[in-house]
């Protein structure tokens, strides 16, 4: 299934603009885009693993979306992997059937990727009716997001 790797790209965006958003110094995105126009064809390879990058926005006034972020990490991030890397699972899957119930964990694990994504662009736009709008659309179709674990609670 093709939308598990997609959504491990999509968790590992949702982090990094959280990071550059809230972590990252003006002196690193300098060195970074330095790095960039020197050699636009390679990535400057210097950037912290999306464990750091959480560790990171743990402080932030994003703590509650990471740890909704670190929980869905520890419970799907082997699987994605395996996914993107052609792995055990999705060969494994090939053999034994997809539980349904996976399938809809992985599209409400995707919605709530998307309404983080919403809700960080409405905070960098500086909109807070955008923001509102985003969390009343969720609160209306909550069903159709990931339960919030005990984990990810204030």
């Amino acid at each position: 299934m093709s939308a598990i790797a997609l959504q491990r790209l999509q968790f590992e965006a949702m982090v990094r603009a959280l990071w550059l958003h809230d972590v990252a110094t003006d002196a690193w995105i300098d060195r970074y885009f330095a790095a960039v126009k020197v050699n636009p064809m390679k990535d400057p390879n210097f950037s912290p693993s999306v464990g750091e990058m959480l560790e990171a926005l743990s402080t932030t006034c994003h703590a509650p979306a990471v740890r909704m972020l670190v929980a869905l990490k520890d419970a799907a991030w082997g699987p994605m992997n395996s996914y993107v890397h052609s792995g055990i699972h999705p060969v494994l899957r090939q053999h034994v059937e997809f539980p349904s119930e996976y399938a809809v964990q992985v599209l409400r694990n995707s919605n709530g990727l998307a309404g983080m994504a919403a809700t960080l662009t409405a905070i960098m736009i500086g909109d807070a009716g955008i923001a509102t709008r985003v969390r009343d659309a969720q609160l209306a179709h909550i069903d159709c997001l990931p339960p919030i674990s005990p984990a990810a609670s204030p």
